[in-house]
């Protein structure tokens, strides 16, 4: 019986000792398997951001910029994620948890053959400028990362909107806004449309048109060249209130669109948007035009 009972202790402490081996031996195995793994991830190139290294965006465009894995694990869920991260290093909302009317930035994740995920913005401007970083998550570890620089792209100069009417006292002096800001290739200009056509009161100044000794109502059209040939203009009125109160009447009905006296603005006061559609256009050509000829890369985010 003695004997009986020393072998099956025996017995058992081998078994005991090989489990114990194997279940080491495994261990080992899975731990050089992770280890190995996690050395290939910092040897070889995982992440690509399609839209290269830096982007120039023009103000107020919606857009995205691609970013995707080259790698792909085994396993549902997939260990492998890809995640935007924003300038202060805060991962961005992901599409599901925002408000797409209020918030203009935010990432679509997507694990379809690849690990992916776009940064998406809307209605871009400074406050999204930044760099903003793509990273590889395996298990909740980062392992891999690239980033992008986005811009906003400035034009040298801009069209604003002018008022279409000026109210000025008779004999009195104001100056028109210029139709343009920043620093063009070649300044505006100025014509009266019709009636007397003697500029001798008239002086254009890089801040605009200043018109003196103002005895008459008449109509002032500000061209800006936008490049290309293209330009850009705008009438504005001026009404001329006498002394009794009245105002002049045009003496001559040029063929343009003018405001009634009694609507006409006390004081000049750029920005009011009475020709917005015709700026927006007029923008959008000189942002297209210089972008085209002296800012375009391949790298550019791509602009719905």
């Amino acid at each position: 019986m003695m004997s009986l009972t020393k072998s099956f202790f025996k017995t058992f402490l081998i078994t005991s000792s090989v489990s114990f081996v194997v279940l080491s031996v495994m261990v080992e195995v899975s731990s050089s398997k992770t280890v190995q793994q996690q050395r290939s991830f910092r040897s070889s190139p995982m992440l690509y951001i399609v839209n290269g290294t830096e982007s120039l965006i023009r103000e107020s465009k919606d857009g995205f910029v691609y970013c995707y894995s080259n790698l792909r694990l085994p396993g549902r869920p997939s260990p492998l994620a890809v995640l935007w991260t924003d300038p202060q290093g805060k991962p961005l909302l992901p599409f599901s948890k925002v408000d797409v009317k209020r918030e203009r930035i935010f990432s679509v994740q997507q694990d379809f053959l690849r690990p992916n995920a776009y940064l998406v913005f809307r209605n871009f401007d400074a406050a999204l400028e930044g760099v903003y970083t793509c990273n590889l998550v395996y298990f909740g570890r980062l392992v891999s990362s690239q980033s992008i620089h986005l811009k906003m792209f400035r034009p040298t100069f801009r069209v604003v909107a002018l008022p279409r009417c000026l109210t000025v006292r008779e004999g009195g002096r104001i100056l028109i806004p210029s139709p343009v800001t920043g620093d063009p290739e070649r300044p505006p200009y100025w014509r009266r449309i019709g009636g007397d056509e003697d500029m001798s009161t008239v002086l254009q100044l890089p801040t605009g048109l200043l018109v003196q000794d103002i005895q008459e109502s008449a109509v002032y059209r500000a061209v800006a060249r936008l490049g290309g040939g293209l330009t850009h203009q705008q009438d504005v009125t001026l009404s001329v209130l006498q002394q009794d109160g009245r105002v002049k009447e045009l003496r001559s009905k040029p063929r343009v669109v003018t405001s009634a006296p009694s609507k006409c603005l006390r004081g000049p006061l750029p920005g009011l948007p009475l020709y917005s559609s015709s700026v927006v256009i007029a923008n959008d050509l000189i942002a297209d035009m210089q972008m085209a000829t002296c800012c375009n890369s391949p790298g550019d985010a791509r602009q719905k």
